[in-house]
């Protein structure tokens, strides 16, 4: 029979985004997925696997074509495992509390698709919220979705390097690398070294540099940009240190890279008191045994969460809220006409910028100092258009994507994978929507509205089961 559900949720996260139905509509031949599950998971994996099933069943209701899902457990099946080993998908060690012990076991929670002939695996669900961008993207290259475009990750001055990320059992950034090597080749290269950028290159990524690139490097970055590549950059705005709590100064500057462009980054950290995310700090406590160090989650008003976005641009109309840790201001002050300058996300009203930041101690910054403006202030700009260069203008569609912050795309790695895919001009992945952003806000009214708060949540529920109640009865009685 028929059946029909609304999605009711913020954003529509029950729901396949635009992207993934059009590549679901392209398919012209039957889809099997194999998926390797165990029966017993760890408590931790219980939201993974509610959300694979769910996530599947809305792509097998959405194709035009037969969409046969099967699921196996290889736990104890020796046949099953060496299928799943041949295909791709591996298991991943675990740790489950059983009668009051952590004993370690072999999870399997991967799956293999077939399409056309070809095959193409997701070896372990490492991220829920990236298994739909995961499947869309291994669905368009089954299809042939034509060759990846090379994505260069400029390494050699501390930064993270996302392509030996891919490698890396347990990297934090590997779930976000992985996603982006389903059609972008990673490739690592040191400008500290003298190695010179791609110039097949679609996209490069400048990610937290803890040191100067010097004038060789920002030149290398400008020629890029001048013939016809994209840039991201995503400098560091401050050195926290969580162990001794001090906050160091930005460790490089773009301003000679910058500056032509019409563009800079602030040099005081942006302060947000209303609306912040966390930072975990190390805490020394007395134990009958001793001090002992622990560490412990605190409210920052250094961590801001921004939820006024442009809801037109491809890089955030598909976001939330996003999260930017430590983070400085992003000015555009170009004139030229032929360049659009874009901002993509700015922090809310009452944040301040001007302070002199060396704590990462959240009392420090509790009360308004009297050099602090007010106001909201952009934290990521998109630049299009012909930038000038050292060797003349670049291309009239030349793509730059520059944020106040490091920790700005790996705080939101959605906006990182989005990022990328407009600076590459890939207008399909865009349609792709990554769910992956900063945890819901609960905003509270100021004024009389906030007193009422109380009397809503205590007589509302009762009264309006009352209400259904009468009206339920009115319409028997009327029958």
């Amino acid at each position: 029979g028929t059946w029909w559900r609304v999605d009711l949720s913020r954003g529509g996260e029950h729901s396949l985004s635009d992207g993934a139905r059009a590549i679901l509509g392209s398919l012209d031949s039957p889809v099997t997925v194999e998926v390797f599950l165990s029966r017993d998971l760890p408590s931790q994996f219980a939201r993974h696997t509610q959300h694979l099933r769910d996530t599947l069943e809305e792509f097998r209701a959405a194709a035009p074509v037969a969409f046969d899902v099967r699921y196996t457990d290889p736990t104890e099946d020796e046949a099953a495992q060496t299928r799943a080993r041949s295909l791709g998908v591996t298991p991943r060690e675990t740790s489950a509390r059983s009668r009051g012990k952590l004993e370690a076991q072999l999870t399997w929670m991967g799956l293999s698709l077939h399409h056309g002939g070809r095959e193409a695996a997701l070896p372990f669900v490492e991220s829920a919220p990236l298994l739909e961008y995961e499947l869309a993207r291994m669905l368009r290259g089954l299809q042939g979705g034509g060759a990846k475009k090379r994505l260069a990750i400029v390494t050699g001055h501390g930064e993270p390097d996302l392509a030996s990320a891919l490698t890396e059992e347990g990297h934090p950034l590997r779930p976000v690398a992985a996603a982006l090597a389903e059609d972008y080749d990673l490739v690592a290269v040191d400008l500290k070294a003298g190695a010179a950028l791609p110039a097949d290159a679609a996209v490069a990524l400048v990610l937290g540099p803890q040191e100067e690139l010097g004038d060789a490097g920002l030149r290398a970055l400008a020629t890029f940009v001048m013939q016809g590549g994209a840039l991201a950059l995503f400098p560091l705005s401050a050195l926290p240190n969580p162990q001794t709590r001090q906050v160091g100064e930005a460790p490089a500057s773009f301003e000679g890279l910058l500056e032509p462009w019409g563009v800079a980054v602030g040099e005081h950290l942006i302060v947000q008191r209303s609306l912040n995310g966390t930072i975990r700090l190390p805490v020394t406590i007395q134990t009958p045994r001793g001090p002992r160090t622990i560490q412990q989650t605190v409210s920052s008003p250094l961590v801001p969460i921004i939820s006024t976005l442009d809801r037109e641009h491809p890089v955030t109309r598909r976001l939330t809220t996003v999260v930017a840790p430590f983070t400085a201001a992003v000015r555009s002050t170009a004139t030229l006409p032929e360049i659009v300058a874009t901002p993509l996300a700015w922090t809310a009203d009452d944040s301040t910028v001007g302070a002199e930041i060396r704590s990462l101690d959240p009392r420090a910054p509790t009360q308004v100092g009297p050099e602090e403006v007010r106001g909201p202030q952009v934290v990521l700009l998109a630049l299009q258009g012909p930038l000038p260069g050292p060797d003349g203008p670049a291309p009239q569609g030349a793509r730059v994507l520059i944020g106040g912050s490091f920790e700005l795309p790996l705080a939101s790695p959605g906006l990182l994978l989005a990022g990328v895919d407009w600076l590459a001009a890939d207008e399909e992945l865009l349609g792709i929507r990554p769910r992956l952003s900063a945890p819901a806000v609960l905003r509270i009214p100021d004024g009389p509205a906030r007193d009422l708060l109380p009397l809503t949540n205590t007589a509302g529920v009762p009264l309006l089961v009352l209400l259904l109640g009468w009206l339920r009865l009115a319409w028997r009685r009327r029958r």
